[in-house]
C-alpha cells in the first residue's frame, strides 16, 4: 500500500491544525469518517481534509473538482468568486464550519494535491 496523490479544488478555509482532535476517532458518529475524502467524494460533498504528515492544515470545504490518483487532471479552471456557484458553495461552508467547529470563516478556492 503505497501513498496516492488527488489533486482537489474546493471551496473551503484552513481552520488549522489545532482544531484537529485525535478522539474524535473514537466517537461512534466520527465527524472525520463522515466527512473524509473517499472514492466515493464528489463535487458538492463537504470534507475535512488533515495533513497527516506534517500537521501545516486543517481544511473545512466543499468539493468543486476531484482527480483521484492524479489520473485525468483538471484542464483549465478559473476562479470566479463572484459566480452563483462560489457564493452559495461560500455560504454553504460557512454554515458547515460555524455548526461543528463555532468559528467565523471567509471562504476561499483551495488549488491542492492531496496525499492519502
Amino acid at each position: 500500500m503505497g501513498v496516492r496523490q488527488h489533486n482537489l479544488i474546493l471551496i473551503g478555509s484552513d481552520i488549522g491544525s489545532k482544531y484537529y482532535d485525535t478522539s474524535e476517532w473514537d466517537k461512534e458518529d466520527c465527524l472525520y469518517e463522515k466527512y473524509e475524502l473517499n472514492r466515493k467524494s464528489k463535487s458538492g460533498d463537504m470534507v475535512l481534509l488533515s495533513d497527516n504528515y506534517s500537521g501545516k492544515y486543517f481544511i473545512a470545504g466543499k468539493l468543486v473538482r476531484v482527480d483521484y490518483d492524479a489520473e485525468s487532471g483538471f484542464g483549465t479552471f478559473i476562479p470566479d468568486t463572484e459566480s452563483e456557484e462560489f457564493q452559495q458553495g461560500k455560504k454553504e461552508v460557512i454554515d458547515f464550519i460555524k455548526e461543528i467547529y463555532s468559528l467565523d470563516v471567509d471562504p476561499t478556492y483551495i488549488v491542492m494535491t492531496y496525499y492519502t
